[in-house]
């Protein structure tokens, strides 16, 4: 029988909200809507909750995953502040 992972309730915001986040990018340019900061704003708070669910997991990998993920949120809002 399968179990949740340990710490469930902390990997599903992570999921949910970087999958809203993107899902919020593409169709706001599937629409040609000016890029909100809403979609950003949600993958970053995701990927800093993953952080938070990578250490309480020992995950290394997932931890560099997520610090990646952060990384280019803010280097694409950094780069769209200079346009």
């Amino acid at each position: 029988m399968m179990h949740p992972p340990r710490f469930w309730w902390l990997l599903a915001p992570v999921v949910l909200l970087q999958a809203a986040g993107f899902a919020w990018l593409l169709a706001g340019r599937l629409r040609g809507w000016k890029e909100p900061a809403a979609g950003p704003a949600a993958i970053f708070l995701g990927g800093a909750v993953g952080l938070v669910y990578a250490v309480m997991q020992r995950d290394a990998v997932l931890f560099l995953g997520q610090a990646c993920v952060m990384v280019l949120v803010v280097l694409r809002l950094i780069g769209r502040a200079e346009d």
